[in-house]
């Protein structure tokens, strides 16, 4: 059976470390784990 989206999503995005906490005014702070940085989804 494949996969549910939500994993592959989690797969792709880590939650930001402590010192990126106020890295987003709006939104939630994500890691990019591909492109190894942080983003706001």
């Amino acid at each position: 059976p494949g996969a549910p989206v939500a994993a592959a999503v989690r797969s792709h995005f880590n939650d930001c470390p402590d010192s990126h906490s106020q890295f987003c005014f709006h939104g939630t702070c994500r890691f990019l784990v591909q492109e190894d940085k942080p983003a706001c989804v």
